[in-house]
């Protein structure tokens, strides 16, 4: 099985978000048969969602240290800088951001477990799983510019 994968989408972060490289993970298993005359089907564009992150919370050292606990822990799965690729979820369009009580559901408690989004209750604490929400939503609103810069420009 070959595709897009392996450790560079995983966590290359702003390297793959802002590029012409794949970004959806529509994974299929292809057969092929001596003769067999049929095309796969059109490739549907990827297209991504205006940006709307919620105001900051957090301060500067909050902010500082979100990146810190982000990069040693979730950067590996999200992404550089809390950009994601597409196979998993970019964390700067996740809906979870705009509420602290959501967003430690899913991180500190693990609430989406189930579809591997683990609880990281044993790497941090309550308050270091806000500080990570902090950081996360300063990149968001970072890249919230960032397109409207480029908006401007075309």
């Amino acid at each position: 099985v070959v595709g897009y994968g392996g450790s560079m989408p995983m966590n290359a972060g702003e390297l793959l978000a802002n590029s012409t490289y794949p970004k959806s993970n529509k994974s299929r298993v292809l057969t092929f048969q001596i003769g067999a005359s049929n095309q796969l089907p059109e490739k549907v564009p990827v297209v991504k969602p205006k940006l709307t992150p919620p105001a900051q919370v957090g301060d500067a050292d909050a902010i500082a240290r979100g990146k810190r606990y982000y990069h040693a822990v979730c950067t590996f799965c999200h992404g550089g800088g809390a950009a994601g690729s597409g196979l998993l979820q970019d964390l700067r369009y996740s809906g979870f951001l705009a509420s602290k009580e959501a967003w430690k559901e899913v991180v500190y408690n693990g609430v989406l477990s189930s579809i591997g989004m683990v609880s990281f209750k044993e790497n941090f604490t309550a308050d270091q799983v806000e500080d990570i929400r902090a950081y996360v939503i300063h990149r968001a609103i970072h890249e919230a510019q960032y397109q409207e810069t480029t908006q401007e420009i075309k």
